[in-house]
Order: C-alpha cells, then sequence, then structure tokens
C-alpha cells in the first residue's frame, strides 16, 4: 500500500468511524455494515487496527470503546461532542452564499395557495414485490451452492453474475465494493460549487420528459431549497418523468457543471429522503 492510497484509507475509515459514532453505534456507517469493510481492507488496515473483530457482534459500550481507540490510531481522537457538531447542516438552516453565486441559483419566488407545487400531492409509495418463499423442505442453503438458489436471483441475473466470476453463493458473499463514494458533503443549492461531488436535500419543484437524438429521453427537473433553486438533467432516464412526482424531498448527488450558463446536475444519483442516516453515508460502488 503506498503512502498516497493509505493516507486515502485513512481519511476514508475516520470519516466512516465518526459517522459510526455520530449515528449512535448503530453499524449503518457504511453501506453492508462495518465487518464488511473491515474484510475487504483487511491487509491494508492491520497496521493500524485489529481488523479480525466482529463489530456486529459487540454492545454498545463495545462498540464505543473499539471506535474510538480506532479514531485515537488514526488520527483523529476528537470527542464525541465535537464530531457532533460537525453533523450534516439542515438545509433550512444553511446561510447563503457569495452574492455572485446566490444570483445564478436565485430562490424562486414564493408559491400561491393554489400553485401547483403547493397542491402537488404527496408520491404514492412504491408498492413492494412479493419476495418468493422456498418451499418449505428444500434444502438449506450452502455457501458451495450455484447462485440461482437465491430467490431473487433469474436466470437473465444469473447470467450477468456469472460474467463477474460469480458462481456460487460465497462468491456473492465476498464480492466487495472496489470504492465507496462519498455522500457526506452536504450543501445547499447556493453553496454548490462546479466540479465538486456534493449532495442536495431538495424539493422536486417540475420534472418533465425530453426528447434526444433518435428515441432517446431524458428527464429534466427543477429543485429547490430555501437558498435557491438548480436543475437536474438525467440523460437516457425520461421514465423518471413519470415516477418522480412534484412535491417529493430528494437527496441527489454529484458533481454539477455549467449547463448552459448555469449550474446543473446531470444524471446524478437520487434517492427518496426518508431520513438523515440515508442522507449523509459512503455509498458501496461495486465493480460490474
Amino acid at each position: 500500500m503506498t503512502t498516497e492510497n493509505g493516507g486515502a484509507l485513512r481519511h476514508t475509515f475516520a470519516k466512516i468511524l465518526r459517522l459510526e459514532r455520530q449515528g449512535g453505534f448503530r453499524n449503518r456507517a457504511v453501506a453492508g455494515g462495518m465487518d464488511a469493510f473491515l474484510q475487504r481492507w483487511r491487509a491494508e488496515l492491520r497496521q493500524i487496527i485489529d481488523a479480525s473483530v466482529v463489530y456486529a457482534d459487540m454492545d454498545d459500550a463495545q462498540r464505543r470503546r473499539w471506535v474510538g481507540e480506532a479514531l485515537a490510531r488514526v488520527g483523529d481522537a476528537a470527542p464525541e461532542t465535537a464530531v457532533a457538531s460537525r453533523a450534516a447542516p439542515n438545509p433550512k438552516t444553511a446561510t447563503a452564499a457569495a452574492p455572485a453565486r446566490a444570483a445564478q441559483t436565485a430562490a424562486p419566488a414564493k408559491s400561491s395557495p393554489n400553485s401547483p407545487a403547493r397542491n402537488a400531492a404527496p408520491p404514492k409509495p412504491a408498492r413492494k414485490r412479493a419476495t418468493p418463499r422456498r418451499p418449505a423442505n428444500a434444502a438449506p442453503l450452502r455457501l458451495d451452492d450455484d447462485v440461482s438458489r437465491l430467490s431473487s436471483v433469474s436466470a437473465r441475473v444469473k447470467q450477468r453474475l456469472n460474467k463477474m466470476g460469480i458462481q456460487t453463493a460465497q462468491d456473492l458473499i465476498y464480492h466487495f465494493p472496489h470504492r465507496h463514494d462519498d455522500f457526506t458533503n452536504i450543501r445547499s443549492i447556493s453553496e454548490l460549487a462546479p466540479g465538486e461531488m456534493q449532495t442536495i436535500i431538495a424539493t422536486l419543484w417540475e420534472i418533465s420528459e425530453t426528447s434526444g437524438r433518435g428515441r432517446s429521453k431524458s428527464a429534466q427537473a427543477v429543485v429547490s431549497d430555501d437558498t435557491g433553486n438548480v436543475r437536474v438533467i438525467w440523460f437516457n432516464q425520461g421514465y423518471l418523468a413519470k415516477t418522480l412526482k412534484p412535491g417529493a424531498r430528494l437527496v441527489i448527488s454529484g458533481a454539477p457543471k455549467l449547463y448552459l450558463g448555469r449550474l446543473a446536475f446531470q444524471s446524478p444519483e437520487y434517492e427518496i429522503f426518508d431520513g438523515w442516516d440515508n442522507a449523509a453515508r459512503l455509498a458501496p460502488v461495486y465493480p460490474l
């Protein structure tokens, strides 16, 4: 492990530990849990901590002590109160940026009582598909069983998994992400800067489907918070104009760029906002 890569891993690990402490040691700071992250980077982290521990088996007091010791070893022994003060800001309390940037993303006028945005119905929850149940007499799943024995793996999914070298249930368990995207940098719209990975929490004002070359369809939207609005474009994803409804609260993560003279997110990651636990996080990216 080079010094440069080691420094980046230390920084990422310290951020995961701070998020875990901030979240009350509930093992939610990194997708897949702390143990999956430690297993993936065990060789690189062995000089820092004992990565052979099983975090999921610890009680709250043991997790608190282990996280504190790990933070001290990576050079971040800040007290919990200091970490809490650096929690992700609430967009409603975020201050506006410089006038030039604020003018670029000027806030829309307040909507009237009859405006579409105010009267928009909240989005309907998506229907959950029933998970097929395995027969009562089915043999227990073993690590060396073919992935097709998993109820969620169809013939088409099996082909895609096989192309990635995933043949068995064990192969699937040890298919670790090759990096984590940092979505913890939450900003208000007026604070957005071009070219940086940033996350906003905003309300969807409007969205429409647009035609591109050939049969391609894209979705263009305008989202806003208390400090301004920004355009979001999802190329070749025109179906989003039907699935996302005005009034929905979205978590949008990406690196905005200048588009027609104004900042815009282009094909960013997005989720429906359902609480701060899922808004500020490190998201795994798996090799395809």
